[in-house]
C-alpha cells in the first residue's frame, strides 16, 4: 500500500471486483472472481471462490421409470442453477423428483414452490451434485415448480 492513499487502494482493490450482492433476509451473499479470492480470504472471508450460484442449467435426472417426476418432465426456464422452473410432466401421480446441479462444496440448499397448484414441496435430500424434492401430495399433470438454489 506504499504510495497509495487508502481511498486509492480501496478503489484499486474493490472496484475491479465483479461483485454480485444479493440480499436474502438480511444476509449478504457475494460472488467474486478467483483473482480476488486470496486477498478476501486473508480478511477472513472464508468460502470465497467456491460455487454459490451457477449459470449452468440444471438437468433432470429422475423420471417416471424410477419413481420420480411424471412423463416428459422439462426445465421450462433457467437462469442457471440459481433459479429455474421445472414442469413435472404428465401423469399426475409423481411426488418426488431429482435434478443435477453443478458440483458444490457440500450440497445445495433449494427453496421450491409449486406455482400451479401450491402443493407443499420441499428439498428432502442433497449431495454435492443432486437435489431431490418431495411433494406432500401428487403434483397435477404439468405443474410448474419454481426453484431458488444456492450451494453450501
Amino acid at each position: 500500500m506504499a504510495g497509495l492513499t487508502f481511498r486509492a487502494w480501496l478503489r484499486a482493490t474493490f472496484v475491479p471486483l465483479l461483485v454480485c450482492i444479493t440480499l436474502l433476509g438480511g444476509s449478504v451473499l457475494m460472488v467474486v472472481p478467483e483473482a480476488q479470492t486470496q486477498f478476501l480470504n486473508s480478511l477472513g472471508w472464508v468460502g470465497i471462490g467456491k460455487v454459490l450460484l451457477s449459470k449452468t442449467t440444471p438437468v433432470i435426472v429422475s423420471s417416471v421409470s424410477d419413481g420420480g417426476w411424471g412423463t416428459s418432465p422439462s426445465i421450462v426456464a433457467s437462469n442457471g442453477a440459481a433459479t429455474f422452473t421445472l414442469n413435472v410432466g404428465t401423469g399426475g401421480t409423481a411426488t418426488t423428483g431429482s435434478v443435477t446441479l453443478p458440483t458444490a462444496s457440500t450440497g445445495w440448499n433449494c427453496f421450491v414452490i409449486d406455482r400451479t397448484t401450491n402443493v407443499v414441496t420441499r428439498e428432502t435430500s442433497t449431495t454435492t451434485t443432486v437435489v431431490t424434492v418431495t411433494a406432500a401430495s401428487a403434483w397435477t399433470a404439468s405443474s410448474v415448480l419454481q426453484y431458488w438454489c444456492a450451494a453450501y
